[in-house]
């Protein structure tokens, strides 16, 4: 709790990256934390967006929801302009 409000207070974004569904996971948890303190802190959620998964080769899953490396850093590229 103490990190996450730290952080909001000394950063204009929190990106959280989770290989599951968005809703229900960390984003949420860290959601929850900032509310009660009305923290201005914009906040991004990187994972499955309420989809069903598939079956696969954990490299190919991670490319095909855009949680990947690469992703992940265009993302951040794209949430900080």
């Amino acid at each position: 709790k103490d990190l996450i409000l730290e952080t909001a207070k000394t950063h204009d974004v929190i990106v959280t990256i989770e290989e599951h569904n968005v809703i229900g996971g960390l984003g949420g948890a860290v959601a929850e934390t900032l509310a009660p303190y009305g923290l201005a802190c914009r906040q991004y959620m990187m994972g499955m967006q309420d989809s069903f998964g598939r079956s696969g080769k954990p490299k190919d899953l991670l490319a095909h929801y855009h949680l990947d490396a690469s992703s992940i850093a265009q993302k951040i590229k794209e949430i900080m302009k």
